[in-house]
């Protein structure tokens, strides 16, 4: 049998109510089973499954497992947020069930003689997307606040006559260092609210030497989203259609760390740029 550390789950719904596997209530029966529908991956077009199998102490209990899957009775398409907690990490997915939900084991020791718990409930739920994801990390002002541009005066001497020109040179802004903490490159959901007139935003990934460029003018307090998981530009949320640069890739953070520069033709120095994104797991670490 494998070593466990600390597991719990916590199953939502989507007005907030709630239902925990693996606390004090509902212990787990911990099998390989279930270790090995979180450590190992595979993409199936029927799903990931997850066999969870908790202890219960009488025949009431059963009672909030009907409450809690009622929906699913009817809907085996209905939706809940599974969180999985381990050695302090969260992950979430999105699950479903099978058309009987639940199942209850052993129901006749629940009228016997024994103290331990001897019943337990059965629940197989359906990851149609395979992977575990973290809640949303924020980084913010990705090179807000430096000049793109600095103007400076050379003299010259033409003749008897001395004459100063103006010259414009280009600047980095200041790069910003983001963590992929997960197992898998991810997109990401980039936010840009302009502070004066905005031509021509861009995005670089100094880790991987790609960027992407949109051609786009805004004005003043204009929002920018660029999600880069849905491949899809809104400016002030209305979806902007052929905004990208025809020949650049949508950005990825790849596992680990990556360098994101922020830039464009002219009003980077006052724009405010959010960037979000999830760490995104093919497996949770379970045993110690």
């Amino acid at each position: 049998m494998k070593q466990w550390s600390d597991l719990h789950f916590i199953l939502r719904k989507s007005d907030n109510t709630t239902l925990e596997l693996g606390k004090e209530k509902y212990p787990i029966v911990k099998d390989n089973s279930l270790f090995d529908s979180l450590l190992t991956f595979e993409a199936i077009e029927e799903g990931r499954k997850i066999p969870i199998e908790v202890y219960i102490n009488n025949i009431s209990d059963t009672y909030e497992f009907q409450n809690f899957f009622e929906a699913s009775r009817y809907n085996q398409n209905h939706k809940y947020i599974l969180e999985t907690h381990c050695n302090g990490i969260k992950y979430n997915s999105t699950v479903t069930t099978n058309e009987k939900p639940y199942e209850v084991t052993k129901i006749e020791d629940l009228y016997g003689t024994e103290t331990q718990p001897a019943s337990s409930i059965k629940i197989e739920l359906i990851m149609n997307d395979p992977f575990f994801y973290s809640d949303f990390s924020y980084y913010f002002e990705i090179g807000a606040g430096e000049s793109p541009h600095i103007r400076y005066l050379l003299p010259f001497r033409i003749g008897d006559n001395d004459v100063k020109y103006s010259v414009s040179k280009s600047i980095n802004l200041m790069p910003h260092i983001i963590d992929n903490k997960g197992n898998e490159d991810n997109g990401v959901v980039i936010t840009i609210q302009s502070g004066k007139c905005l031509v021509n935003p861009k995005i670089s990934n100094e880790t991987t030497n790609l960027s992407m460029g949109f051609n786009l003018e805004t004005g003043l307090h204009d929002i920018i989203k660029i999600d880069t998981i849905a491949k899809e530009v809104y400016l002030n949320d209305i979806l902007q259609l052929n905004k990208k640069n025809l020949f650049d890739k949508w950005l990825l953070l790849i596992k680990g760390v990556n360098i994101l520069k922020f830039d464009a033709d002219s009003g980077a120095d006052l724009a405010k740029v959010r960037v979000q994104f999830y760490n995104k797991y093919r497996a949770i670490g379970i045993p110690k």
